[in-house]
């Protein structure tokens, strides 16, 4: 099993993870926010259709984790884009995180 590992950045609309590069069968994505505030992760094909996405309230920051067969709808296997998109006013902050896959 392979892994990336999400560097620290921020954004306050949305962020491709990797620069929106293609994931085969991800297992698991963790995230460790910064700052509180609400955000989702939506999982896209190729060609940016939303397959699937999974929401965190986050009101303190911290931890969070995905899976993609916990996501709405489940997905089971890739390749798909990863992109976090904020759904609360500010920026959110990123201290870091993974992809395995």
């Amino acid at each position: 099993m392979e892994h990336y590992s999400i560097p620290k950045s921020s954004f306050s609309n949305f962020l491709w993870i990797n620069d929106g590069a293609l994931f085969d069968n991800v297992t698991l994505i963790e995230i460790e926010m910064t700052n509180g505030g609400a955000f989702r992760l939506e999982m896209l094909d190729k060609n940016d259709k939303i397959l699937s996405k999974g929401s965190r309230e986050n009101p303190r920051g911290g931890w969070h984790t995905f899976t993609p067969s916990q996501m709405q709808p489940p997905v089971q296997s890739g390749p798909y884009k990863l992109k976090l998109v904020s759904e609360a006013p500010g920026i959110r902050k990123i201290h870091g995180g993974n992809v395995h896959y």
